[in-house]
């Protein structure tokens, strides 16, 4: 049903001269119906520091209806490192609060509103009322009770965090279907054949992913291990001791400690601006998703892909080619 409504929001978001002019570069990359779906899209998060910064400030730019950000913290002076819409003279105030009017100021289309209540405060009707939902910056048990409801309801859902030089984020698309697009070149043509194909995949609940037993080919990525511990990790300091108890590996707790109760600004940018590139592919329904866990480890600057709770199931009916000559005009 949440799916049904918001095709038809998306249908009757009909873009003005205005609009068109304004989202012309994405358009030109996405499509009118693309945008259209972003211009339907009521998405809310949670949780309004650096990795929630990032994400908030791509799909304003997009142009989404709506934007909730939800924080019941105050803003203090290491918030300020990597939440770049706060200041020194918002600390001690509220996060969500303090951050709307520098958000406000990129898209004055997109209606934004702060939210200054807890997770656990909210009776699970107010979430019926978003299409996403991002929840970040929350201990891992908040995430799963999120997650579990947006699952039922049909509602995207996005978590993720930042710990120190480690990121990771979680994506639940539930039954998801998409198109992809693949480009081939005979030799000796002057015309790529563009092939556009529907597929689908299928995507677990957080609570069902974390539930499944790890996979054996490929295996997880010890980054996994080491980022979900951090998640379950209780406030303050974390130990090595308590890492390597929770089965990371020892030099890799070596390297977590030291940086894990604060973000920095280069992993949030590097995080949320995938995570963010991942909520605009959802919305568009173009290109296939991250499934179902990214993990990013700033030290050596990499990134990787994990699947779990779910073996992949991508479905592929007869695809439409269209050919396309890029030497005309």
């Amino acid at each position: 049903q949440m799916a049904e409504t918001t095709q038809k929001r998306a249908a009757e978001a009909e873009l003005d001269a205005d609009e068109a002019v304004q989202y012309d570069r994405q358009i030109r990359l996405w499509g009118t119906e693309a945008q259209q779906r972003f211009r339907a899209a009521r998405v809310l998060v949670i949780g309004a520091k650096g990795l929630a910064a990032e994400v908030t400030k791509n799909i304003v730019l997009a142009g989404v209806r709506s934007l909730t950000l939800m924080d019941d913290a105050a803003v203090c002076l290491e918030d300020l490192g990597a939440q770049f819409f706060l200041t020194e003279e918002d600390i001690g105030k509220n996060r969500a609060t303090s951050s709307i009017k520098r958000i406000q100021e990129l898209n004055a289309r997109v209606a934004v509103e702060a939210d200054t209540e807890s997770i656990r405060s909210k009776p699970d009707a107010f979430y019926q009322n978003f299409d996403v939902i991002v929840c970040t910056a929350h201990p891992l048990g908040e995430l799963v009770h999120i997650g579990e409801l947006c699952h039922a309801h049909n509602i995207a859902f996005f978590a993720g965090d930042i710990f120190g030089f480690f990121g990771f984020f979680f994506a639940d698309l539930g039954a998801h279907h998409f198109i992809e697009e693949s480009r081939t070149r005979k030799q000796g043509d002057t015309e790529d054949t563009v092939t556009l194909s529907k597929s689908s995949l299928t995507f677990p609940s957080l609570r069902t992913a974390l539930a499944a037993a790890p996979p054996t080919t490929p295996p997880p990525p010890p980054l996994l291990e080491a980022v979900l511990a951090l998640s379950y990790a209780p406030s303050g300091p974390v130990t090595a001791d308590f890492l390597v108890k929770k089965g990371v590996a020892a030099d890799l707790a070596d390297r977590l400690v030291g940086s894990s109760t604060f973000e920095l600004s280069p992993v949030a940018a590097i995080v949320g601006g995938i995570l963010a590139a991942e909520i605009l592919k959802a919305l568009s329904k173009r290109d296939k998703p991250v499934h179902n866990f990214f993990f990013y480890d700033g030290v050596e600057t990499y990134g990787v892909t994990a699947l779990l709770g779910v073996e992949t199931q991508v479905a592929k009916p007869a695809a439409a080619a269209i050919t396309l000559d890029l030497d005309s005009d």
